[in-house]
């Protein structure tokens, strides 16, 4: 903030600065006006062209839209939690099986 107030009070009387005519401002400003004219109607047309083009766009998107709803549809028997029955594991588990995982089971209390 210390920065931005230093630079803008040097720049007020760097452009206050009395010349023959008035102000070191007030030269710039003649001197370029036509310029910054010109550069803030092509600006200007280019917000509206902008715009209006933005409108088109968004417009577009909502009339390309379908309008027929589509369903989603999970192919997998258990896909939802509101099953009223899930399938069995039809695979048997081996003895050998059985005893590895009793081994974890004990080791992990």
């Amino acid at each position: 903030m210390i920065r931005f107030s230093l630079t803008f009070l040097i720049s007020f009387f760097i452009l206050a600065f009395p010349t023959n005519r008035g102000t070191l401002f007030d030269d710039l400003h003649e001197n370029y006006l036509p310029f910054i004219s010109k550069t803030y109607s092509y600006l200007f047309k280019q917000f509206h062209v902008a715009k209006k083009n933005s409108k088109e766009a968004i417009s577009n998107l909502f009339t390309s839209a379908p309008t027929k709803s589509v369903t989603d549809k999970i192919q997998s028997k258990n896909s939802s939690v509101r099953k009223k029955s899930v399938e069995k594991i039809e695979e048997a588990i081996s003895p050998e099986d059985q005893e590895l995982l009793r081994k974890i089971i004990n080791e992990a209390r």
